[in-house]
């Protein structure tokens, strides 16, 4: 357990990542929207209502009709963003809140990322746990990296994908995610297409809104109850696109359409925001379980009780292979 002024460490994907007093949680924020409305003012509104996650860094790529989209970034908190992102106008578009894990807090390692071309833009959540094998192997094909993200990575991918493979961005996003090891939540949008949201998870939670002629994608409800407290839960291996013409479309990663219950959210803001809890800290504690099963999603299969490959581990094995105080001896010294 945590307490609010005691620093919290934890490793993620190989990195240490730590957090001093804030008792909050440590994650990522996802938005993203499609509709007739300023995107910009919505995503950004989502964004300051998952400030409380904790981040270090945000930004926004926002679609203004076919052939033309805007990436804001800005190191620091959203009210910086809103300030850079003033006068942005597009009504498509997604954002993000970053914790740093790859790479250093800055606009370059800020999401969201995008391709050699800029054709879209992309937000992610999670940790793509072989995202080491996935760029060397990019790289040998010519590609460059800006970042030090592993989510660069998964662009660059499906970038690679539809290339190849002549595939249309939502082909490719599934094509590319089948070769994904690790938990992640994502959400897409197109500069050759405004008219299409694309979001998948694997691991990290992202909820459908559905408005009137509009629809919200969030990492937590809590970023568009202001719009709509109609909602569909994504679950594990799934995946939505979002037309403006004609709706949206559930399917499972290896493309099964589903049609999933649409859920109306009860409750005020703040209770939804604490989950019923009377503090945040409380509602931390009581979802520890939750926590820790998330954390292993896309690192364990419970059914088998194996583990996916992973470069992690791999690379904890070969240093304690390596130390001659490891290994199966255990710990020496005191």
């Amino acid at each position: 357990l945590h307490r609010e002024g005691v620093a919290r460490f934890c490793w993620r994907g190989g990195t240490e990542v730590r957090e001093e007093g804030s008792g909050k949680a440590n994650m990522c924020g996802i938005t993203g929207y499609i509709g007739p409305k300023q995107a910009a003012e919505i995503l950004l509104g989502g964004l300051a209502r998952l400030e409380y996650r904790g981040y270090d860094s945000a930004g926004v790529s926002i679609v203004n009709g076919k052939g033309k989209i805007s990436h804001k970034k800005r190191v620091g908190k959203v009210q910086e963003l809103k300030q850079a992102a003033s006068g942005v106008e597009g009504d498509c578009g997604i954002g993000h809140t970053r914790w740093a894990t790859h790479g250093e807090p800055n606009e370059r390692n800020a999401h969201p990322h995008v391709p050699t071309d800029e054709s879209f833009s992309l937000v992610h959540n999670g940790i793509i746990e072989n995202f080491t094998p996935l760029k060397e192997s990019l790289k040998r094909k010519g590609y460059a990296f800006y970042s030090d993200t592993d989510t660069e990575v998964l662009v660059k991918l499906i970038e690679d994908v539809q290339k190849v493979a002549s595939l249309s961005l939502e082909q490719a996003v599934r094509q590319a995610l089948s070769q994904v090891v690790g938990a992640y939540g994502i959400c897409v949008c197109s500069r050759e297409d405004p008219n299409i949201l694309i979001a998948a998870r694997l691991g990290s939670p992202l909820i459908l809104g559905v408005g009137q002629g509009e629809w919200f994608i969030a990492s937590d409800a809590s970023a568009f109850l202001e719009h709509t407290r109609q909602v569909v839960h994504l679950n594990d291996g799934e995946m939505v696109t979002i037309r403006r013409e004609s709706g949206y479309q559930v399917s499972t990663l290896k493309g099964v359409e589903l049609n999933p219950e649409v859920q109306e959210l009860e409750g005020t803001l703040e209770q939804i925001e604490k989950g019923g809890y009377k503090h945040f800290m409380i509602k931390e504690i009581m979802e520890q379980p939750t926590s820790l099963g998330n954390c292993m999603r896309g690192r364990v299969n419970i059914a088998t009780t194996s583990q996916p490959s992973s470069p992690v581990r791999e690379r904890a094995g070969k240093d304690l292979a390596s130390d001659p105080g490891g290994g199966g001896g255990g710990r020496k010294g005191p």
